[in-house]
């Protein structure tokens, strides 16, 4: 007999509503009293892992269960159902407050999407957005970055030099697909 039991966590939040293409969730496998196991998880999206615990991005809204088969030498299996995860469509910008560059230099900002990554400054939620432009100021009021592309952050770098340790300002104008237009802006905090 095989026992196991599965968790789902996601970076964010602590429940089963995730964003499209947002923080990866990641499974945790309970499985126990199993000889030579393989895994297979389906998470309900045509996507699958034979990974022990895998991480996923969802790039669809919809309302996924999430299975875990566990087959044992002797071909055995059991499947486990996490019924359900609730994926939200994307449609809004969400920037974090604080931020760490790395200081072995400037990296161009380019970052994956669904990467646990303090050290560019960019969208936490960016699918279903159509155009894109991110503004850094100093606090004097300069333009010290401009970004059009949605897979380019702000490195924390000026003219190849990191920018001192403060407070900056970020605006963005960003249009989604669905024609919606939204004006934002916010501070950043710069840690070294």
């Amino acid at each position: 007999m095989m026992m196991f039991n599965l968790s789902l966590y996601s970076k964010l939040q602590l429940h089963t509503y995730v964003f499209v293409n947002d923080v990866p969730i990641k499974c945790f496998n309970l499985s126990t009293d199993t000889v030579k196991p393989t895994y297979l998880w389906n998470f309900g999206d045509k996507h699958t892992s034979d990974e022990f615990e895998p991480v996923h991005v969802y790039m669809d809204p919809g309302r996924y269960d999430v299975t875990l088969t566990v087959t044992n030498e002797n071909l055995c299996s059991d499947d486990y159902v996490f019924s359900y995860v609730e994926v939200e469509p994307a449609g809004q910008v969400i920037f974090p407050n604080v931020f760490k560059p790395n200081p072995n230099g400037p990296s161009g900002g380019r970052y994956n999407p669904g990467a646990d990554n303090n050290e560019i400054f960019f969208p936490g939620v960016f699918d279903q957005v159509s155009e894109y432009e991110l503004v850094i100021y100093n606090r004097w009021g300069e333009m010290i970055f401009i970004s059009r592309d949605v897979n380019i952050g702000w490195d924390g770098y000026i003219k190849d030099k990191l920018a001192e340790q403060g407070v900056y300002i970020w605006k963005v104008k960003v249009k989604y697909a669905n024609g919606k237009v939204e004006n934002l802006a916010g501070d950043i905090t710069l840690l070294r």
